[in-house]
């Protein structure tokens, strides 16, 4: 097992970025950026934090200014970058700029998802990933991203228990029905296209379909162990992909955005920083 070293904290900022960009570049193609998607209605979220931020009326404002919601995109889409230059150039500079990362982030997604392009559940990574970046020290930087695997646990492993507590995975019609919601408006005005047939297809067979929730259920269950080993992190990071995967191709949803969350499975063999890193090493943060 290695000693947690800056090339490791320099490996996790990497890693977040690249995902970042990826998603990005994705979503541009997706046509999923604010200034793409030219927003034009909203809808309040039942959470005390949304409605807080509403009442700045930033989300009412751009709607009647879209030529603005560009400026939203170059904030977001911009820091992790100018964060990978900091933490190159001037890492004395890293708890301001991760900070400021936080906060950009935050109000990105609040708005974001006040519009009906996505949910804030699908958003949660880049919510929460700031935090362990805005941490300077080496050794409190490998507790909080510790602290981090064990909600990527949390969020797949809730989701199992769920469908347990719920009783939906002991109801063979159980996927049919809840596929029958999801698609709904698919099902009545694209009932040619390829994609609307494959979910005809499903509810159709209910023994498949529910196949398809009992798998999905078991491989979320399997995060909890999680909690007691990380011999399988590696494992359970093909999980979550595959998740991901299944997600789209049969609910289509996007919680792909939830992929910064897996990085501290990667990094979970770590062992906990002893002393401070190489002084020669011109990655050191002082």
């Amino acid at each position: 097992m290695n000693v947690f070293r800056e090339e490791a904290r320099l490996k996790v900022i990497v890693y977040y970025t690249i995902m970042f960009y990826a998603l990005s570049i994705f979503k541009f193609w997706q046509g999923l950026w604010l200034f793409q998607a030219q927003p034009f209605v909203f809808k309040t979220r039942f959470d005390g934090t949304s409605w807080y931020f509403m009442q700045t009326g930033l989300h009412q404002w751009l709607i009647v200014h879209p030529q603005y919601y560009w400026i939203s995109d170059a904030l977001f889409y911009s820091i992790p970058l100018v964060y990978f230059f900091v933490y190159i150039s001037k890492p004395s500079w890293l708890t301001v700029t991760g900070l400021l990362m936080l906060i950009i982030n935050w109000m990105y997604v609040q708005l974001y998802v006040l519009y009906p392009i996505n949910s804030i559940e699908a958003h949660v990574g880049w919510l929460l990933f700031p935090i362990v970046l805005m941490i300077k020290d080496i050794k409190s930087f490998w507790f909080v991203l510790a602290g981090m695997r064990y909600y990527i646990l949390f969020f797949f492993g809730s989701a199992g228990l769920w469908k347990l507590y719920g009783g939906g995975v002991f109801h063979l019609d159980q996927m049919s029905n809840v596929l029958l919601l999801q698609h709904k408006d698919l099902l009545v005005t694209s009932g040619n296209e390829l994609y609307t047939q494959w979910i005809t297809w499903l509810i159709t067979h209910p023994y498949i379909s529910w196949s398809l929730y009992a798998g999905a259920t078991i491989l979320e269950l399997s995060f909890i162990g999680g909690f007691f080993t990380k011999r399988f992190d590696k494992l359970l990071c093909i999980f979550a992909l595959l998740f991901i995967v299944m997600d789209k191709v049969v609910m289509n949803m996007y919680y792909i955005e939830i992929l910064p969350l897996i990085i501290p499975l990667l990094f979970s063999m770590y062992k906990e920083p002893v002393n401070k890193a190489n002084p020669n090493n011109p990655l050191v943060i002082h």
